[in-house]
């Protein structure tokens, strides 16, 4: 034990040995020797030890369970433990060891990395805390008690991190993950922060989201097993769960009662399915629901879909149209609206064969602004449908009336005469409706012999 400041120009360390500083600060040029030994140091000084290269065989322990310093340009060529004290960084850190946080210690980065090829063990209720914006803030496979991610820009987290309790993200960043992730606690975002998991995968007995800001949480996980734990919930009005594969993903649901994502965004390509038996709820009263041109949603038997009072978007573009296939239990509550973009390439004027695609929806809710939809069976009417009963054309009773989505109509497009059909360019015009069908539809086919027929409309 150390009765008062030591200063010295070579510790030689033999055999097993303990330098237990105290409050004491030791300044030393060089520590060296054989055995296995350790420098405690509770001095909370502005140089509690000499910034130096300590060696293998020594371990640092900073245990003073107040704030201490680790003066800049210290190296570990051993182990430093952390016990209960708070510390923030002045510099990179270097440990070739296990850096350890125990009890309630508290490792603030700031902005620096911990270097070295060793790796970190966060104990007790410790938190390490980052605002490094490097690829490598700390080393890949590394454990934390609780992690926290507070960058002035953008992050991203080390391959293998493996975190007890609580993640944190809480600056106006993104964090990318670079390797897969597991939380055993919860996610908790603030700012403005979102959570880019790109291609890997989420696991870990998470048990809640919290948030407070504007956020996205985004996925392009396509392995086996889910992208993200079951039964999480994500209720707020401006927190975004994005899918965005360019393939086919798994959307993780609830187990046992429907998981709740307010808002949910479809991107990339390929299907984006409900896991099999999984309940979810879509939606919240002004909250939205969006899928690019080249992606689907499905459902399977023994799924649980509810959309409530959400806008369910089924983008389109030039080349692809979004799409819905569910199948198991699918219901409504709070009035959603139902959206089904249709791409026209109008600025060359001419007949489409549309259908709505969504029940409750009318014809008249299918031109953009400015531009109109005519029933009428005289020369000026610019919508028909195929009656096959008498095998003629003929023009809808009243284009505010609710359509039988399961119907095709021919409907005109483009500029004709002055007058803007449909829209008068080359864009997408929508149908919006209040659901969609989930069953199985019966179509007759009627039979015409042609007689008193004609191919003409009427």
């Amino acid at each position: 034990y150390a009765e008062a400041n030591l200063n010295v120009n070579t510790l030689v360390f033999s055999g097993t040995n303990q330098l237990d500083m105290r409050t004491h600060s030791l300044t030393v040029g060089l520590v060296t020797g054989g055995g296995t030994h350790a420098i405690y140091t509770q001095n909370t000084g502005a140089t509690p030890i000499s910034a130096i290269t300590y060696p293998a065989n020594v371990l640092v322990d900073f245990n003073a369970g107040t704030t201490q310093t680790i003066p800049a340009n210290t190296a570990f060529d051993g182990s430093l433990t952390i016990s209960s004290s708070t510390i923030t960084a002045l510099s990179n850190i270097s440990v070739d060891g296990t850096l350890t946080l125990s009890g309630d210690a508290i490792l603030d980065m700031d902005t620096y990395q911990v270097t070295g090829s060793g790796t970190i063990s966060g104990m007790g209720t410790s938190t390490f805390l980052t605002g490094n914006t490097s690829t490598s803030p700390y080393p890949d496979n590394c454990s934390f008690y609780n992690l926290q991610f507070d960058g002035a820009s953008d992050q991203s987290i080390p391959a293998g991190t493996t975190v007890s309790n609580t993640i944190g993200f809480t600056a106006n960043q993104t964090v990318t993950a670079l390797g897969n992730l597991s939380v055993g606690g919860s996610l908790g975002f603030l700012g403005n922060a979102s959570l880019d998991m790109d291609t890997y995968q989420l696991t870990g007995a998470i048990s809640t989201v919290s948030f407070s800001g504007t956020h996205t949480f985004r996925t392009a996980y396509t392995g086996a097993g889910l992208p993200f734990p079951a039964d999480l919930n994500f209720t707020l009005s401006s927190f975004t769960v994005e899918f965005y594969a360019a393939g086919d993903q798994t959307i993780p649901g609830g187990t046992s009662g429907a998981s709740t994502i307010y808002n949910l965004s479809l991107t990339g390509s390929g299907v984006k399915t409900l896991d099999n038996n999984h309940q979810l709820t879509i939606g919240s009263s002004g909250r939205s629901v969006n899928m690019e041109g080249a992606v689907g949603f499905a459902s399977t038997s023994g799924t649980t879909v509810t959309f409530n009072g959400s806008t369910i978007t089924m983008n389109a573009d030039a080349l692809e149209q979004g799409h819905m296939k569910l199948e198991g239990t699918v219901s409504t509550s709070n009035s959603p609206s139902f959206v089904r973009e249709i791409y026209l390439s109008a600025s060359t004027p001419k007949y489409y064969n549309i259908s709505t695609g969504v029940s409750g929806s009318s014809l008249n809710t299918l031109p953009e602004s400015g531009a109109t939809i005519v029933a009428n069976s005289g020369s000026t009417g610019s919508v028909w449908y195929w009656n096959s009963v008498n095998s003629k054309w003929t023009a809808p009773a009243n284009i505010t009336d609710a359509v039988d989505p399961t119907v095709g109509y021919t409907i005109y497009a483009g500029t004709a005469n002055g007058t803007d059909f449909l829209r008068s360019t080359d864009g997408t015009i929508a149908a919006e409706g209040t659901g969609i069908v989930t069953t199985d539809q019966s179509i007759t086919l009627n039979y015409h012999d042609g007689t008193n027929g004609d191919d003409l409309f009427s």
